[in-house]
């Protein structure tokens, strides 16, 4: 993992991140759903982040193996993701997108949120590899009840 990627700065970031947990050659806007309706995370969009550590839970969260429900946050400025989790192997892959943030084209949805937006299909700068077991310590991981 480059080291540029680590430390692109959360406000004005250099890179934006898309996490997924599957391989693509590029990614389309597709519609969103949120459980809370907000429309910002309704669109019809690509949906990056300044945040490598949110992009990486995309890449676990949205997999067909993973059952149970996850949420990302910015608490006193740092990223956390929350995980509530009975399902992800430890070898579990996913992909983190990168897109230089060199363009009008990404949308922030304003305010402290490191969220943002794009409408058309973009080509990532680089596809790397990821495995739940070398990010899962840095989620909070909580089992689920039964």
């Amino acid at each position: 993992m480059k080291k540029e990627y680590i430390e692109n700065d959360l406000d004005n970031p250099k890179y934006l991140f898309s996490g997924s947990p599957y391989l693509l050659k590029y990614l389309e806007p597709r519609k969103a759903n949120d459980m809370n309706h907000n429309p910002l995370n309704e669109d019809v969009a690509i949906y990056l982040t300044s945040s490598l550590l949110i992009a990486s839970a995309y890449s676990f969260g949205k997999s067909s193996k993973y059952n149970g429900q996850f949420e990302t946050d910015r608490i006193e400025g740092i990223p956390y993701v929350s995980f509530e989790n009975d399902s992800l192997d430890d070898e579990e892959i996913g992909y983190i997108y990168v897109f230089k943030k060199d363009s009008n084209n990404f949308i922030h949805n304003g305010g402290s949120s490191l969220q943002y937006r794009c409408h058309e299909k973009i080509m990532p700068i680089e596809i790397i590899p990821i495995q739940f077991k070398d990010y899962k310590d840095f989620y909070n991981i909580e089992k689920r009840k039964r």
